[in-house]
């Protein structure tokens, strides 16, 4: 029943330290509930982590077709940074 907030928990620890390698990658063991909440939770924090590794989360746990529209990570990153967003 608690498994969606103890796997939120996890990302609260998120620090500074996060590299890419450290970022959550796609698995079917999450709900789609739990992935927006990760890309969300990834997003508010993006200032407190590495530079831009919020956005880096929130694109590794994006669907392949979104990543095809969207572009390689530096173009999202940008994307995201813009004025627009």
């Amino acid at each position: 029943m608690y498994k969606g907030l103890t796997f939120l928990l996890v990302l609260l620890t998120f620090s500074s330290t996060t590299l890419a390698n450290d970022l959550l990658q796609p698995n079917p063991k999450y709900s789609a509930r739990e992935v927006i909440e990760i890309q969300l939770r990834a997003l508010q924090q993006n200032e407190d982590l590495v530079l831009g590794a919020g956005i880096a989360q929130t694109w590794a746990l994006f669907h392949p077709n979104n990543r095809a529209v969207t572009g390689p990570l530096a173009q999202f990153k940008q994307m995201i940074e813009s004025a627009n967003y």
